[in-house]
């Protein structure tokens, strides 16, 4: 029993220490057994049985070394097994996080779509617009189409009230992988007009604003810009953010992406000398710690001035206009470019300190002739180039900003405001029209809710291409007697426009539910002829006042 009890706790012992007990345990007791037999054993027996015990010794060593081997063997499988397990573990984890998608933290607003994070941003718009001469313009719209007196609309006082300047942005953001985030944007308003749109059934179309994607690596800061958006062109300008402040956010026409707005003064047209188109470009931005330097490919925006209407050759109607309602133009009557190459436009800013940013652009534009026409000899192609330089300067940071600039060269139809790019001579030769243009703006801030705005601006064209009586711009043949007679005609061309915009952005509501603007705008426009030979340059002006209310819900 003794034995039994002793061995059952010797198990939970060691291997080697329990073996090493077993054979001191069966030596003591066989050395008392020897002890006890009787002293009459001979000597040659007893040294028999030593022998024996030894030969036992032997056989235990043996079986307590390879149950030694055996227990480190197994060790070592255990360690081994385990850590391939958690090589198998981390290897598991690691795939679950490379098929999990990896997105930013949401901003307000924002929704994730696989890997994309989406947002809304835009604005409900109502706008009721008086002018003192018919321009048959939508509300908001007011422009350089003002009359002459020779028009029946001269007389005739205009109201208009719709809500097709309401649009709506969808914002894509992804997010940061190896450095580099992925912006889209896609944006639409309701300025089209459809084939039955009427002012009194209102069926405006959506008209495609922007539709753009970004790539930013913030890393090495190069970006890269595909897509339709504001040309390189487009002043810093009044931006204001989405919830009503000014924006200190750098060279955002640079990239698009960024999160602000425009406000109506700088939103497609107005004032003068503002070039705000929006093209198709392929645009390549590097950012620095405060310059940035961009080159862009744009799509061809081109405004024809041609000859008097009728004369031979005929370089206007049939000639340089497309079909009416085919898949480029819904309008008989608007000219077309010629040119297969895109406009090339460059684009440096500065900004030394957040109180001060400079930006210069330059574009070069090729424009061609038309083969073919008849008596035509002058066949080619000419250049026109442009540069310009904006400024926006935070004069009492918070409360007062200026911003302005100048530009010069062939940048009539990036303006969109009368005057032309290119013309003809009487061989068919296209001549570039230059121009000279300014403006300036002051944007007081007296509080979150409200911003008192007022801008002043003009452009001023030289003559080109003149040559006999019917060709070029600005040619002293092109009389105007008719242009202040009912029913006249009026053949000059445009010399220069100029306008004058005082309003204010008053957020009547500001809260958790987004903000209500009240933007009220008084405009004087005037738009000037070249002098015809008798000396006579007629000018027409127009004043109009613009109430707008917005709804910004996101």
């Amino acid at each position: 029993m003794s034995k039994r009890l002793g061995f059952s706790f010797f198990t939970g012992l060691p291997t080697w220490l329990h073996a090493w007990l077993l054979i001191l345990g069966m030596l003591f007791g066989s050395i008392s057994d020897a002890v006890a037999v009787d002293d009459t054993r001979s000597n040659a027996e007893l040294l028999q049985e030593i022998q024996g015990i030894k030969a036992r010794l032997a056989q235990l060593e043996e079986l307590v070394r390879k149950n030694a081997i055996e227990s480190a063997a197994e060790s070592d499988a255990t360690k081994q097994t385990a850590q391939q397990a958690a090589l198998q573990a981390t290897a598991a984890t690691a795939a679950v996080a490379a098929a999990a998608p990896v997105v930013d933290k949401l901003e307000h607003g924002q929704v994730q779509l696989g890997h994309t994070n989406l947002s809304l941003s835009g604005w409900l718009e109502g706008a009721m617009t008086w002018r003192d001469h018919n321009e048959f313009a939508a509300a908001s719209a007011t422009n350089f189409g003002t009359p002459f007196p020779k028009s029946v609309a001269y007389d005739d006082h205009e109201l208009r009230a719709d809500a097709r300047n309401s649009y709506l942005t969808l914002n894509m953001k992804s997010a940061m992988v190896d450095d580099v985030k992925l912006n889209g944007r896609l944006e639409v308003d309701f300025q089209s007009i459809g084939d039955n749109a009427t002012q009194n059934n209102d069926a405006w179309s959506p008209r495609l604003r922007h539709a753009f994607v970004e790539v930013d690596n913030e890393a090495t800061g190069w970006h890269l810009v595909v897509g339709q958006t504001y040309a390189l062109t487009t002043p810093y300008g009044n931006q204001v953010r989405s919830d009503g402040s000014p924006s200190a956010d750098k060279a955002w026409t640079m990239l698009p992406a960024s999160p602000i707005i425009n406000v109506g003064q700088l939103d497609d047209i107005g004032p003068a000398g503002v070039n705000s188109p929006r093209p198709f470009e392929f645009r390549v931005v590097k950012t620095f710690s405060d310059t940035a330097l961009a080159m862009s490919l744009d799509s061809q925006i081109v405004s024809w001035g041609a000859n008097v209407a009728g004369t031979s050759p005929v370089y206007t109607g049939t000639t340089l206009s497309a079909a009416a309602n085919n898949q480029f133009n819904s309008n008989a009557a608007q000219n077309l470019s010629l040119s297969t190459l895109p406009d090339v436009l460059t684009k440096a800013t500065w900004q030394p300190d957040p109180r001060y940013f400079y930006e210069v652009f330059g574009i070069m534009r090729t424009y061609r002739d038309m083969a073919g026409a008849s008596g035509l000899s002058g066949t080619g192609t000419t250049h026109g180039v442009g540069v310009g330089i904006d400024s926006f300067i935070k004069a009492w940071p918070g409360k007062l900003d200026i911003t302005g600039g100048l530009g010069y060269g062939s940048l009539g139809g990036y303006a969109g405001n009368g005057i032309a790019d290119v013309t003809f001579d009487a061989n068919g030769k296209p001549i570039a029209v230059k121009e000279v243009q300014g403006w300036l703006g002051l944007l007081a801030h007296p509080n979150r809710n409200l911003d008192l705005i007022a801008y002043v601006g003009s452009e001023r064209s030289t003559a080109a291409g003149i040559s006999g009586i019917n060709y070029g711009w600005g040619n002293p043949n092109f009389l105007n007697g008719g242009c202040n007679v009912l029913g006249g005609t009026c053949n000059g061309s445009v010399k220069g426009v100029t306008d004058v915009e005082i309003g204010a952005i008053w957020r009547f509501y500001n809260g958790s539910y987004g903000h209500i603007d009240f933007m009220p705008q008084l405009t004087w426009l005037d738009k000037t002829l070249f002098a015809d030979i008798n000396g006579y340059a007629p000018s027409a002006h127009n004043y109009a006042l613009d109430l707008t209310v917005r709804f910004y819900p996101y």
